[in-house]
């Protein structure tokens, strides 16, 4: 591809992620915020990463220009840091679109969480809200004496799993850049890339051996505030991914022995309706992944 068309396309994402970044301010904000990523998604699976840098770099120093808000170079590395790995690993030939929304959803999590921190560092924010919440939690703590509860739960724990429970808010970043770039990219001349049917879903086997890993570490050094943020939160995000390959799995064994749809909708809505069914369909997705199971029943099919 000409230069040319690199400083072309480049132009474009970064008017495009300006529009995104301008409709923040509207009402629209409840859509746009969800798609900042698009444009870098785009520019990177059509022309690479010198496009992205590019583009990168005009975003940054407009959105300097127009705001004067240092802040909001983190939407432009949050943004950059998701498309870009999505678009990167959608240009590749051999990948599929599992493969673009997992290094999407990574990508996504890291860039959060790295915002957080420069937030934290750089600024008193964190502080302030830290404060509001904690005398939130004393008219909390006030109720629950009332109730009769002597012991509330300790405020400061919620800390420990917020880099986990942070996963959950990124994970619809890229699916709806893949859907919505697929499209675009289609149009493009670029293959389409696709989530695998969700019953084929499942996790490398080096995930079981992290988990437990993670689980004995967690156990054994559980006395150290740093390991327990730190392998608390991989147990906390480990743990969300084999329940979601426990309902695959479900998925797939109501399909061996066709049975309907409704079923899978029925499993689907107990695991997250009741406790005991999520704990059940976690280890389900342990199993899958640990054992061979799943190829034994496919062989005698």
């Amino acid at each position: 591809m000409s230069r040319f068309s690199d400083i072309r396309d480049g132009l474009m994402a970064s008017g495009l992620f300006l529009l995104l970044l301008l409709l923040l301010i509207t009402p629209l904000s409840l859509i746009s915020v969800w798609f900042l990523p698009l444009p870098f998604l785009l520019v990177t699976a059509r022309n690479g990463w010198h496009s992205v840098l590019f583009s990168a770099a005009l975003c940054s120093f407009f959105s300097l220009l127009f705001t004067g808000q240092p802040l909001f170079l983190l939407l432009v590395f949050f943004s950059v840091m998701t498309g870009g790995v999505m678009g990167f690993l959608y240009r590749k030939e051999t990948s599929t679109g599992t493969d673009v929304a997992l290094g999407g959803l990574v990508a996504a999590w890291v860039g959060l969480l790295l915002s957080g921190l420069a937030v934290a560092f750089f600024t008193d924010v964190l502080a302030h809200i830290q404060t509001i919440w904690r005398e939130q939690w004393e008219m909390t703590q006030e109720m629950f004496r009332s109730a009769g509860v002597d012991e509330p739960f300790d405020p400061d724990a919620v800390k420990m799993v917020i880099p986990g429970v942070s996963m959950l808010f990124t994970l619809p970043f890229p699916l709806l850049n893949l859907v919505l770039g697929r499209r675009l990219l289609m149009r493009k001349g670029l293959p389409g890339k696709y989530l695998l049917l969700f019953r084929k879903w499942r996790l490398p086997r080096g995930f079981f051996y992290f988990y437990l890993l993670s689980l004995v570490v967690l156990l054994l050094f559980s006395e150290s505030e740093s390991v327990g943020i730190a392998f608390g939160n991989i147990v906390i995000v480990l743990y969300l991914l084999f329940f979601i390959q426990g309902l695959a799995f479900t998925v797939f064994l109501l399909h061996r022995f066709q049975r309907g749809k409704g079923w899978a909708f029925a499993a689907v809505f107990l695991s997250f309706l009741l406790p005991p069914v999520m704990v059940a369909v976690h280890f389900l997705g342990i199993l899958d992944t640990g054992t061979a199971i799943r190829n034994r029943l496919e062989e005698k099919r």
